[in-house]
């Protein structure tokens, strides 16, 4: 099927300038005649991959069965349920007005950017109503529009601006058709004379608007007649000034029997604004002033320590009338409060005195974090963010708990370290953690998810604050923290260079994920500002699917009353039977959380950074033009890339007890005697965060290289054997170098300011890590294959046995021995009975 601009415009349901603005560069297949015109066409195969995935989603969405089927029936014109002649006059002379104030938005709404849009749009609005427009009320108005017109730009019809609530009723005037447009643009021109303040008017500002009203009204009482005539125009003078002045009455019915009222009482008193002027102030004996600028200060000030209440502090001055702390003399004879009766009353006038400036002051007494969010905001653009550019991870605390599978019974919440596709919030891994997650699970997350999709992401990480920031994650300025200070640059600049990145400015780092050497930007959330933490956002996605979950406990249990639920687990915790078997241990909960998470990735989005896909099409198709992993994969991961990722480069003292490396409250002690060299000197040394029973280690020129075993006893009470092993080392590693005096190394300096290794010794380190990390996990499978063999061969023969690491292969090969010696007395036995 070939289709034109005009038919794929019409099926998105947008405009043919942005059509062709997506097909640059896909030159059309062929040219068709329409309505006796030659126009390009292409076919649906030719169409790039963002128009095809546009107008998937917009056939799912409008119940299309294919894409010919929608592009061969496009939308129809906007049809009213009845003609605009007959709705209300009061929704006519609104339809006019918005029309006026839409105007030039909608002719700039693909050129303007959306900021300056609404601002532009709210300028008009305030231009033509004379007051300010709500935000959400100029949207809704705008998207009216834009919907009703379905890609026809006819922004002339006023049937496009009425409000759905004008077709509720018909126009009940009788009249035969509706009143010309701009009936009363000389009334708009003379109210504009007037300078009035529509949203706060005075008494004087409502009177002028009446009288110029009622002249307005005269004139057309003597040029028409006709009584049906008339009565529109009024009606329609009535919608007029409700749309002027909204607060000149409560309701449209109020204003028309007080448009009645004011008329007559105008004609008989001499048709001017004094005739007409509210009398009720005076009349009570009020003075209806307003507050000395020293008690609104005193107003102002108590209201914001308060927190914002103006009630209590209004009382609190006025019961301390008359004294330096309350309301001056003259203010305490206008201000009227009856504690008795009513003792928050504050009049309108005082409250609109003082409320703007309380509401501006509370957040600067509640601090930077309250300024920052109720300040203006910019909106986030996704259209240059591709799969795979960044990475982010955040933990959740899931609302449903678990049984630990160790028989105790115990209740678990248990933790999750999520990691998400920055662009589409596909969750590409998710470890689940029993107990709370610290700086090591978060690492182990960030490799494992490298692993699971065998790359690693184009630029980098983003992460929160708190965790996220510390030393195994981030690294540390050593500018900042000297202590910290790492391999200088020149250890990992080559190799750096080698991976085609750009040579930053960070230098001298304790080095977590920002390496220099693997090229990744990592980023962390503003603090104290939810709105930059996207990956929020599909976290409570997540959890909106499982609320199906038995005992599930809500997002917040001090608001959500699972009461059922929560009466269940304190049944489990007190270990009763049946409502220990309701809840599931924690294989089952592990796979209740994967399989939400197929669910959420699988599941069709219709916000604004996925309109209408799932995140795993995303992902793997791409969007908004950007190629997904499928046909643009990420890079690889190599074995230097790999060996940075899993593993976290410090510089460190060796001190007399070894190596110690801490992370968080643990702390793994490493000794052996390759340090007794290093004694009181600089090293460097990658831990292992999948293994950290093992520690690579280098000295400082790059000369040697060697392994370290955080070799621990299990207890106190461990057999002498291994504690006697345990001893031999730290004795070598202890014992002083015998060596004459003239032999002695040189003192270590403590500021290194150069070092001469090049990038070709980095990667014999990595290597050299590598190949040791392999040895290390083939000697541990082998003692566990020979202590397995041990133990199934003590429970055979009835021998109890206590494996002993270091005499493991003469344990197990006394006990073979045995086992022939066993197999053949039974072989002679059975001969001798044989015989017998």
């Amino acid at each position: 099927m070939n289709v034109t601009l005009t038919q794929l415009a019409a099926g998105l349901t947008c405009t043919k300038k942005s059509i062709s603005k997506a097909l640059e560069g896909t030159s059309p297949c062929t040219q068709i005649t329409v309505f006796g015109q030659k126009t390009n066409a292409w076919s649906l195969g030719s169409l790039p991959e963002s128009l095809r995935c546009r107008l998937t989603a917009a056939t799912r969405q409008r119940g299309y069965r294919t894409i010919e089927d929608l592009l061969r029936t496009p939308p129809l014109p906007y049809t009213p349920p009845f003609p605009f002649n007959e709705v209300a006059t009061e929704h006519q002379v609104k339809a006019e007005q918005w029309r006026e104030a839409l105007a030039l938005p909608l002719v700039r709404q693909h050129s303007t950017p959306p900021g300056e849009l609404l601002a532009l749009g709210l300028s008009e609005a305030l231009r033509v109503f004379k007051y300010p427009v709500a935000e959400n009320t100029w949207r809704a108005h705008f998207d009216q529009a834009i919907k009703r017109d379905n890609n026809f730009e006819q922004w002339h019809r006023l049937d496009l601006y009425v409000a759905d609530a004008a077709y509720q009723t018909v126009n009940q005037s009788g009249a035969p058709g509706g009143l010309p447009v701009g009936i009363h643009a000389a009334l708009s021109a003379r109210v504009d004379e007037l300078k009035i303040d529509h949203l706060r008017p005075s008494l004087e500002d409502r009177a002028h608007l009446l009288d110029a009203t009622f002249r307005h009204f005269e004139a057309f009482e003597l040029a028409i007649k006709d009584r049906r005539q008339q009565l529109l125009i009024k009606r329609s003078l009535n919608a007029f000034l409700f749309s002027t002045m909204p607060t000149i009455a409560a309701t449209p019915a109020a204003l028309r029997r007080m448009f009645e009222r004011k008329f007559d009482k105008w004609r008989k008193d001499g048709r001017c604004p004094d005739a007409i002027m509210d009398q009720r102030c005076g009349n009570s004996g009020r003075t209806g002033g307003k507050l000395c600028d020293g008690c609104l200060e005193k107003l102002i000030s108590n209201s914001v320590h308060r927190d914002g209440p103006i009630p209590p502090a209004h009382r609190k001055l006025y019961q301390l009338r008359g004294t330096p702390a309350g309301y001056c003399e003259p203010c305490s004879e206008m201000v009227h409060l009856n504690e008795r009766k009513n003792k928050s009353y504050v009049s309108r006038g005082i409250t609109l005195q003082v409320a703007a400036a309380v509401l501006k002051l509370v957040d600067q007494r509640r601090g930077d974090g309250a300024i920052y969010q109720n300040s203006p905001w910019i909106s986030r653009a996704w259209s240059d963010v591709a799969p795979g550019d960044f990475l982010s991870s955040d933990d959740v605390t899931w609302n449903f708990p678990f049984r630990y599978e160790d028989g105790t019974g115990r209740i678990g919440r248990g933790e999750c370290i999520l990691t998400v596709d920055w662009r589409t919030d596909f969750i590409v891994d998710a470890m689940l953690i029993a107990g709370h997650f610290n700086q090591e699970h978060i690492r182990l997350s960030i490799e494992h998810a490298c692993v699971k999709i065998n790359g690693r992401p184009r630029f980098g990480f983003f992460f929160e604050n708190s965790v996220y920031k510390s030393l195994a994650v981030d690294g540390r300025d050593s500018a900042k923290h000297p202590k910290w200070a790492l391999t200088p640059w020149r250890d990992t600049e080559a190799a750096f260079r080698k991976l085609g990145l750009e040579v930053g400015s960070r230098s001298n780092m304790d080095f977590g994920l920002a390496d220099p050497a693997l090229g990744l930007e990592v980023r962390h959330t503003k603090p104290r500002n939810p709105r930059s933490k996207p990956i929020e956002g599909a976290i409570r996605r997540l959890q909106e699917i499982q609320r199906p979950i038995d005992n599930f406990l809500g997002f917040d249990e001090r608001e959500y009353n699972a009461e059922a639920a929560q009466k269940n687990l304190r049944q489990a915790r007190q270990f009763d039977a049946a409502a220990l078997s309701k809840i599931p241990v924690m294989g089952q909960w592990r796979d209740m959380v994967d399989q939400t998470i197929r669910e959420y990735n699988e599941e069709i989005q219709n916000g604004k950074k996925l309109p209408g896909v799932s995140p795993l099409e995303a992902w793997t198709n791409g969007i908004d033009g950007n190629a997904g992993i499928a046909t643009r994969p990420l890079p690889g991961l190599d074995l230097e890339t790999r060996f940075r990722l899993g593993t976290w480069q410090r510089k460190i003292r060796v001190g007399s007890e070894g190596i110690v490396i801490s992370i968080g409250n643990r702390k793994y002690p490493y000794w052996g005697k390759e340090l007794e060299p290093f004694i009181h000197k600089d090293v460097i040394a990658r831990f292992h965060f999948a293994d950290p029973s093992i520690l690579f280690c280098r000295s400082m020129d790059s000369q040697h290289f060697f392994v370290l075993k955080h070799a621990t006893a299990k207890s106190t009470f461990e057999r002498p054997e291994v504690l006697a092993e345990l001893n031999r080392e730290r004795a070598a590693m202890m014992t002083p170098a015998r060596v004459e005096f003239s032999k002695l190394v040189p003192p270590v300096t403590f500021s290194i300011t150069r070092d001469a290794t090049t990038d070709q010794q980095t990667q014999v380190f990595a290597r050299f890590s590598q190949e040791q990390l392999e040895k290390h996990h083939a000697e541990k499978r082998a003692a566990t294959a020979t202590a397995n063999q041990i133990k199934t061969l003590s429970s055979a023969l009835s021998v109890p046995v206590n494996v002993n690491p270091a005499r493991a292969a003469q344990q197990l090969e006394a006990l073979k021995r045995m086992e022939q010696r066993r197999a053949k007395l039974n072989d002679q036995f059975a001969s001798e009975e044989t015989t017998k």
